[in-house]
């Protein structure tokens, strides 16, 4: 099959999210749903667990940025000669300055929605909030991870199942949402244009991108209760060893080193006492 548009683009998994294109940007796409300074893309709802309003925006800027910086989009001006402003950078670009290149709107979707449920806020555009529970995931994890005595693996193990449980974990229902919510706003906003007809194979490596994701974070989760088993085998070490030697063994020690100082001390007045009766 023709692979024209499938390069996947892949920044490293990481904690991270992608910056994800499904499509060789090489041609205008969807940039003329974004040809004028709207907030948001015309026929796109709100949708308050993946898509909020200020997600909505957020793809509006990053598509519209992308279409201007290749000049896809210009400023005009209209037949009186007054000026039609489209393009304005520091207003769309975000603030942490990175976002997708692509001409596609399917492509802005993915990104923002990934972004949110990652829940690392260095990861989140500084004007979209980050997902509750993807928030929620992440810090759980951190402390996991950051806490020097480590921890029983049973407890990740059981808060692992709560978010990546393949039948009711909350964020992989989630995650498994987004492509799907992609492919249904795209057909709807962009039925009679080729890349309608490409989506198909886009939201196939978007959920080959997801499996991956999916994937990486039960790794982490296996590095983690990795190294808390082994913090709480040697913390568990440690204890016994103080309990053993610095407690059972010192306690006997000093114990017998009283005994002996009461010992002499007996010894010592009674040689005093034969000494004084001997001289008499």
């Amino acid at each position: 099959m023709h692979r024209r548009g499938y390069a996947l683009i892949l920044v490293i998994i990481t904690a991270s999210m992608p910056l994800v294109s499904f499509w060789q940007s090489a041609a205008t796409a969807d940039c003329a749903l974004v040809n004028s300074r709207n907030d948001k893309v015309s026929g796109i709802s709100t949708n308050s667990d993946l898509l909020p309003e200020e997600a909505i925006k957020r793809v509006t800027k990053n598509l519209r940025a992308y279409c201007c910086e290749q000049k896809y989009l210009r400023n005009t001006v209209d037949a009186n000669g007054n000026d039609i402003i489209v393009c304005d950078q520091d207003k769309d670009i975000p603030t942490n300055g990175y976002f997708p290149q692509s001409t596609y709107l399917f492509d802005h979707l993915i990104d923002v929605m990934l972004r949110r449920l990652d829940g690392n806020e260095d990861l989140i555009y500084p004007d979209v909030p980050v997902h509750e529970k993807g928030k929620e995931r992440r810090e759980l994890m951190r402390n996991y991870a950051n806490n020097p005595d480590g921890n029983m693996p049973a407890a990740i193990v059981t808060s692992t199942n709560q978010y990546w449980n393949i039948d009711n974990g909350v964020l992989h229902t989630l995650y498994n949402e987004v492509c799907d919510t992609a492919n249904a706003y795209y057909k709807n906003l962009r039925s009679n244009t080729p890349a309608a007809r490409e989506l198909p194979n886009a939201v196939k490596l978007c959920k080959e991108l997801i499996r991956e994701k999916t994937q990486y974070e039960l790794m982490y989760a296996r590095m983690i209760i990795d190294l808390q088993a082994n913090r709480m085998l040697g913390k568990s070490m440690t204890t016994h060893l103080v309990d053993y030697y610095a407690n059972n063994r010192l306690m006997t020690l000093q114990s017998s080193i009283a005994e002996m100082v009461a010992a002499f001390t007996t010894v010592n007045r009674f040689v005093v006492e034969w000494t004084r009766q001997c001289s008499m």
